[in-house]
């Protein structure tokens, strides 16, 4: 029987090599039939992160999320020193209050959507016991930070895991650090997380290597600007929504490191996202970083989280602007929902070039 699903594997992988390494270059993002009222989002450490700020940005349309090892709204504020101390190794510093008021300030300012969409929304967050890199209270903040609008939160902070993407039987021993940061612990973050994000989901079932494909993702934002995304970006396309059934949108981001430069197409393929996807007709977007090494300074292909995209007028603070609507990477992401949706794109919400 081992033999039997290695061998599955295989052929998935060779499949998937052909569906995508044939194509010169990236194609257009296509048109589904998907709605843009029940979107929710998930990621894994910066991916959490950024899964968490395009929720709250982003509420009247997105629904839910699942937060994997991601701290709570506008953590770094602008601050790189913050992002590595109170929002990964000092909780102890993380004062959600005042988290919150300044993100009462955004919306009532206009530049993120009213918080008051968050209520009743699905949040799922998980933080292994043995998480050395985001301590798992910084991940306890986010979930009260949820509660305190009034959403539904889950929370796992049981399983002795290290900082991963947690699957069935994938990757790393569960206990162990390091790439892909995708680990075996017999516990599936996809399945526990999703079906708490979607309502009567059915089991999984087999992936269509033939259903990934790629798309070029600097149709999305000003390409003269370096915002640190890659040229290419991924969408899981279920055999359903391809022939015109009614689908959902779920965006799932990936953690710093995690790019196909560094793991393949491992956090796209491995986790159990797609499988899910396929039996429950969900389209999933999978937007991509790249590293960069100066202007911006993003060595480790991280989603903006502190801010590195938005510069700010001292050496050691960057705007705001990171978390808003308007947001580099935020606003691309979101157009290129809108583009699977066919909908036309916000005007009112113009991504921020920034500085570079």
């Amino acid at each position: 029987r081992k033999q039997k699903g290695k061998s599955s594997n295989m052929r998935f992988q060779l499949l998937l090599i052909v569906a995508l390494v044939g194509l010169s270059h990236a194609a257009s993002l296509k048109s589904y039939n998907v709605a843009l009222e029940d979107v929710a989002v998930s990621g894994l450490s910066a991916g959490g992160f950024m899964a968490v700020q395009m929720h709250v940005a982003y509420s009247e349309q997105i629904k839910g999320s699942a937060v994997f090892a991601g701290g709570p709204f506008f953590c770094a504020q602008g601050m790189l020193d913050t992002a590595l101390t109170t929002c990964m190794s000092s909780p102890s510093t993380l004062s959600v209050s005042s988290l919150a008021e300044k993100t009462s300030g955004f919306a009532q300012a206009g530049h993120i959507d009213a918080l008051e969409n968050l209520k009743d929304s699905k949040v799922y967050v998980y933080s292994g016991e043995d998480d050395t890199v985001v301590n798992p209270g910084v991940v306890k903040g986010t979930a009260d930070m949820f509660k305190q609008y009034g959403a539904d939160v889950t929370s796992e902070f049981n399983i002795d895991s290290e900082h991963c993407y947690p699957t069935i039987d994938f990757g790393n021993p569960c206990t162990k650090l390091g790439s892909p940061y995708i680990s075996a612990c017999q516990y599936s973050g996809a399945h526990n997380s999703l079906n708490v994000l979607y309502k009567n989901l059915k089991p999984a079932t087999s992936q269509v290597a033939a259903n990934l494909f790629e798309f070029d993702q600097s149709d999305f934002y000003n390409s003269s600007v370096n915002i640190s995304f890659g040229p290419t970006g991924y969408v899981y396309v279920p055999t359903a929504c391809q022939k015109g059934d009614k689908c959902r949108l779920h965006i799932a981001f990936h953690g710093c490191q995690q790019t196909i430069a560094s793991i393949g197409t491992e956090f796209i393929t491995k986790i159990g996202i797609n499988q899910i996807a396929e039996a429950n007709n969900l389209v999933v977007l999978y937007p991509q970083v790249e590293k960069s090494y100066y202007a911006p300074s993003n060595p480790e292909a991280c989603f903006d989280w502190w801010g590195y995209t938005t510069p700010g007028d001292g050496p050691l603070e960057n705007s705001p602007q990171y978390v808003y609507k308007s947001a580099p990477q935020m606003a691309a992401v979101w157009k290129m929902a809108q583009a699977i949706a066919g909908a036309k794109s916000d005007s009112a919400f113009l991504p921020v070039d920034g500085a570079y």
